[in-house]
């Protein structure tokens, strides 16, 4: 059997208000701060499968290659550690990515990494995961804030654990993953990009890779070597992506663009996005992008749906 691990999302189909780690809960110290987040999630009672709550490409992506070899997925999360597709949890905001959010403003109070936080707040980390599921190979598709964040857990992998890991991330993420494991990396690299159905954004590259390593090559059908040589191979057939000059604009001149496109677009933020990066030439961060969505759909007193944010 094989087993799929990847990233949760910051967005989230719910409409509860989402919990968040706010000033009161965070405690005299780490394990505190732990604790009473654990607690407030404790009495939250709408529940959500995290396959339905979590949204965005990067899940949809690794959701679909877990159907394609009928596997379980497991999501990392920071508030949450490790969580099955299938487990049902609250609407929560907790992600190691935004420097403004609460966990990064609680781990700054306390002097300790999000590496610490994981460790602490997960004692069945992603390391016990692979040591549970002993007789299984392992697909991983993480970027580097998520490999970061493990840190300390992969270290407590062991050179055992290689032959039954395949690794997908970015140059980036390469860069977090210890020495004794980085020959578990699979070495897709950006000319995935010039492969119509596989082409994206920088956030969803692992799990775009993960996808086209099961569904194309059925990579984990192979061993670590063999596999590495397929996707070696593969990537030598592809071409290098010609790199875009995009302009810089404001807040208020993107807004003022999706807007422009709003109704061409049906208010959908993922073509929007592709409207603004494709069309209008902008640069524009997903998550920067985002914000300013949301801001305008507000504006325009549209009531959020789940396919305005596919």
């Amino acid at each position: 059997m094989t087993i799929l691990v990847t990233n949760c999302s910051s967005r989230k189909r719910s409409k509860d208000p989402k919990l968040s780690l706010l000033q009161t809960l965070v405690g005299s110290g780490l394990n505190e701060t732990i604790l009473n987040w654990q607690t407030a999630i404790s009495e939250r009672t709408n529940l959500y499968r995290a396959m339905d709550l979590y949204a965005g490409r990067s899940v949809n992506e690794a959701l679909r290659a877990a159907a394609i070899i009928g596997s379980p997925l497991f999501f990392i999360s920071a508030g949450m550690g490790i969580v099955g597709s299938e487990d049902k949890i609250p609407a929560y905001n907790l992600t190691p990515v935004d420097s403004g959010n609460g966990l990064s403003l609680a781990l700054s109070e306390h002097s300790v990494t999000a590496s610490d936080w994981w460790s602490n707040l997960s004692s069945n980390g992603l390391s016990q995961l692979i040591h549970d599921q002993s007789k299984h190979l392992a697909l991983i598709a993480l970027p580097a804030s998520y490999l970061r964040m493990l840190s300390e857990d992969l270290s407590r992998f062991t050179k055992a654990d290689v032959s039954r890991l395949r690794i997908f991330t970015s140059s980036a993420g390469k860069d977090e993953i210890p020495d004794f494991l980085r020959s578990a990396i699979m070495p897709y690299d950006e000319r995935l990009e010039t492969v119509p159905q596989f082409a994206g954004t920088r956030s969803d590259f692992p799990q775009r890779a993960m996808r086209h390593y099961v569904e194309i090559l059925q990579g984990h059908t192979f061993s670590l070597s063999v596999s590495r040589c397929l996707v070696e191979e593969f990537i030598k057939t592809c071409g290098r992506r010609e790199v875009l000059t995009r302009r810089r604009l404001n807040d208020k001149q993107i807004k003022l663009l999706i807007t422009t496109r709003w109704n061409s677009c049906q208010g959908l933020s993922s073509r929007l996005l592709r409207a603004l990066r494709d069309d209008e030439m902008v640069a524009c961060e997903q998550s920067r992008f985002s914000q300013l969505w949301r801001e305008v759909r507000t504006e325009r007193n549209i009531q959020p749906t789940k396919e305005s944010v596919e």
